[in-house]
C-alpha cells in the first residue's frame, strides 16, 4: 500500500514539475517579447495614426484594433528574428538579451517568429488583398534585413533605409487597410523616414564596438562617431520646416508645426551631449532610449494637426 502511495505521489510531483517548467518556459518567451516590445510599438503606433488620418478620426473599432495588431506582430517577428541572426554580435553589443543569456532556445525563438509572422499575415488577409500583400512584403523585408546574401543590416545606408522602409510599409498598411492613402498618410510615412535618421544612427553608435568587430558598414563606422551625432542633429531640426511650407496643402492646423518645434528642441537637447560623450555606449543608449518616444509624439502631433481649431 505504501509503495502504491509512493508511486502516486511521485507521479503527482512529476505533473507539478511539468506545470512549473511550462510556466517557466512561457515566462521566458514573454521576456523575449518584452525585450522588443517598445521597438515594435513604434511601428504599431504609425499604423494606428495612419488609420486615424485615413478615416478623418472615425475608424471602426475592428479596424483600429486589427490593423495595429497585424503591424505589431509583424514588427515583433522582424526584431526577434534579427536577434536570432545577431546572436554572436549581441554578445558584445547587448549581452543582457534573452537569447544571449540562453534563457530562450534558438528553436523556441524560431517557432515564435513563425507564429508571429503567421498571425500578422493572417490579419492582413482578413483586412483585404492589398493589406495582405503589404504584410508579405514586410516579412520579406525582415528576412532580407537579417539573412545573407542580402544582410541589409551590414550595408552602409541600406540598414537605415531598410528600417525606414519598414516604417513606411507600416504606415501605408494603415492607410490601405482603411481604404484611403491620402496626403497626410504619405507625409506621416515621410516623417517617419526622416526622423529615423536621428534614432537609427544613434542606436548604431551604441553598437559601435560589436559592429566594428563584425566589419559592418554602419553610419558611425563609415563617417565617424562624432559626425554621426552631427548628422542626427541636422536631421532633427527638419520636421518643422516642410510642415510649415506644406501647412495649407495638407490641411493641418498650427498645432502640428508648434509641437514639431518643441519636439525638435527636445531632440537637440538629448543629442547635444553626445557630441562629446559618443564613446560611452551606456550614455548613448540612455539618450537613444529617450529619443524613441519622439517617434510616437511626432506621429501624434500630425494626427492632432487634423483637428478643427478655431482661433
Amino acid at each position: 500500500m505504501s509503495y502504491k502511495l509512493f508511486k502516486i505521489r511521485k507521479r503527482e510531483r512529476g505533473k507539478q514539475s511539468d506545470i512549473v517548467k511550462t510556466g517557466s518556459h512561457s515566462v521566458k518567451v514573454l521576456q523575449l517579447v518584452k525585450s522588443r516590445f517598445s521597438r515594435a510599438s513604434v511601428y504599431t503606433w504609425g499604423t494606428l495614426v495612419a488609420v486615424v488620418l485615413s478615416t478623418n478620426g472615425r475608424p471602426t473599432v475592428q479596424l483600429a484594433l486589427l490593423a495595429p495588431l497585424s503591424t505589431f506582430l509583424m514588427s515583433l517577428a522582424v526584431y526577434i528574428f534579427n536577434d536570432l541572426a545577431d546572436l554572436e554580435v549581441d554578445k558584445i553589443n547587448a549581452p543582457d538579451r534573452p537569447l544571449v543569456l540562453r534563457s530562450v532556445s534558438k528553436a523556441d525563438t524560431a517557432v515564435l517568429v513563425l507564429l508571429l509572422n503567421f498571425g500578422g499575415i493572417s490579419i492582413g488577409y482578413l483586412l483585404g488583398f492589398y493589406p495582405f500583400l503589404i504584410t508579405v512584403g514586410e516579412m520579406i523585408l525582415g528576412f532580407a534585413y537579417s539573412v545573407r546574401p542580402f544582410s541589409l543590416k551590414d550595408r552602409f545606408l541600406a540598414k537605415t533605409l531598410a528600417i525606414g522602409a519598414g516604417g513606411i510599409l507600416a504606415i501605408i498598411f494603415g492607410g490601405v487597410a482603411a481604404g484611403s492613402v491620402n496626403s497626410l498618410v504619405v507625409y506621416a510615412a515621410l516623417l517617419f523616414l526622416i526622423f529615423l535618421f536621428v534614432t537609427s544612427p544613434i542606436n548604431d553608435l551604441a553598437d559601435y564596438a560589436g559592429d566594428l568587430a563584425e566589419r559592418r558598414k554602419t553610419i558611425p563606422i563609415k563617417i565617424g562617431r562624432q559626425n554621426t551625432v552631427r548628422l542626427a542633429l541636422l536631421v532633427a531640426v527638419l520636421p518643422p520646416i516642410p510642415t510649415l511650407i506644406l501647412l495649407p496643402a495638407i490641411g493641418l492646423n498650427v498645432l502640428t508645426p508648434t509641437l514639431f518645434l518643441l519636439l525638435t528642441c527636445r531632440s537637440v537637447q538629448l543629442l547635444t551631449p553626445l557630441l562629446t560623450k559618443y564613446s560611452s555606449p551606456k550614455i548613448v543608449r540612455t539618450h537613444h532610449k529617450q529619443l524613441i518616444p519622439m517617434h510616437f509624439l511626432l506621429q501624434g502631433a500630425l494626427a492632432l494637426g487634423t483637428l478643427n481649431i478655431h482661433i
